[in-house]
């Protein structure tokens, strides 16, 4: 019998462990570890931001998993020993045939003096329900959503956080009196999604008034002042600050780590340079052909997890057929009033990663909505 081990129960996690147990049956073991109880699609935190949804509502405990014969193991990772095949957590050991490495990304607000002190976390469940209590009461005066570092996770997120603000406040009588401004390191807003993808949303910016300073990397935050001051010199003043925090990779998975900080893996099979050991979504790098890595977003975990999951299994049971990634995805970029742009990506195109941009449509944001459903009974139902 073998043992598959998965750390970390997000997008790539869930993913993996749900495809390797279909794949396998209960004949072999798969151990799933994470020190986090509840997963979420990452879009809810908006819903809950704009008082929509509750924190309650979107959340579901991972121990769910076991009913399919996954085991859970609610621990810290404390180390991991290629050597020895094992993985250490709080209060225990687990020895490995194989590992895959899931972990996601840490939040790191320390990055920037001043932020844990001054900014509402937009990327955690607690910090959007905080942004809802306090937009409630918000009637005049200037907000800032902050992109504090580059890599960050669901790259389409915070402009999506000031669409859906301009709709709120318009809709409350109030948006005369509120200025949005998005501030970011990035050269151009989504530069991900490569030319078409930042003049779409540069026209939404202009056409729902909210205002972009780009190319401006945070220095520090002076929460007495409510001033931003970046390196270029610039200084940004806000009364309510909404804060993306750098992303950093956990230090479990330091060891593991390429000069870029993330993990190096082959972008065909998501394999390491450590036999028998895989690394698949955040916490890993996928170089392009125009030098821009693949973008860190739930919808490319979830398809490395099936890949590995794949050949994984298929190892095990003495098969020749493979899986490779091969670079695809899209996400939604939800604009208000009910309605959402897709974009679609090849990411692995030459010489040029090909973008598909699917225009502001109702039926973009249903689709949406039905992602984030559709997502949850997948891994838990």
């Amino acid at each position: 019998m073998s043992q598959i081990i998965i750390l970390g129960a997000g997008f790539g996690g869930l993913s993996s462990a749900n495809e390797l147990h279909r794949l396998l049956g209960d004949k072999h073991k798969i151990i799933l570890i994470d020190r986090k109880k509840k997963f979420s699609v990452g879009a809810s935190n908006l819903w809950v931001m704009l008082g929509k949804r509750s924190r309650e509502s979107c959340e579901k405990e991972i121990s769910l998993i076991e009913n399919k014969g996954i085991k859970f193991v609610n621990e810290d990772i404390v180390d991991i020993n290629t050597d020895e095949k094992r993985v250490y957590t709080t209060t225990n050991y687990f020895k490995y045939d194989y590992l895959i490495i899931a972990l996601g990304t840490e939040l790191y607000p320390e990055a920037v003096m001043g932020f844990k002190e001054s900014a509402l976390n937009l990327y955690e469940m607690a910090g959007a329900h905080d942004i809802s209590q306090e937009i409630e009461k918000f009637y005049r005066g200037r907000i800032v959503i902050l992109i504090s570092r580059m890599p960050f996770k669901c790259p389409a997120a915070p402009y999506e956080a000031g669409f859906l603000l301009d709709e709120y406040f318009r809709n409350n009588g109030r948006r005369e009196n509120v200025s949005i401004t998005i501030c970011t390191p990035e050269p151009q807003p989504l530069p991900t999604a490569g030319k078409a993808g930042s003049e779409l949303m540069m026209e939404l910016l202009k056409a729902k008034n909210i205002l972009l300073r780009h190319r401006e990397k945070a220095l520090s935050i002076d929460s007495q002042r409510k001033i931003i001051v970046f390196e270029s010199g610039v200084e940004e003043r806000f009364d309510l600050l909404i804060g993306v925090p750098a992303h950093i990779p956990p230090i479990v998975a330091k060891k593991f780590v390429n000069e870029s900080n993330w993990i190096q893996v082959d972008k065909s099979t998501l394999k390491t340079s450590v036999k028998d050991v895989y690394a698949i979504g955040d916490v890993t790098i996928l170089k392009l052909s125009n030098s821009m890595a693949i973008p860190k977003a739930g919808i490319f975990a979830d398809e490395e997890g099936s890949v590995v999951a794949f050949n994984i299994a298929s190892e095990i049971l003495g098969k020749q057929e493979t899986k490779s990634f091969e670079g695809r995805g899209y996400c939604f970029l939800e604009t208000g009033n009910m309605e959402s742009a897709k974009i679609e990506g090849s990411f692995f195109t030459e010489p040029e990663p090909r973008i598909v941009i699917k225009n502001v449509s109702k039926e973009n944001y249903y689709e949406k909505i039905k992602f984030e459903k559709d997502t949850i009974e997948r891994f838990f139902g």
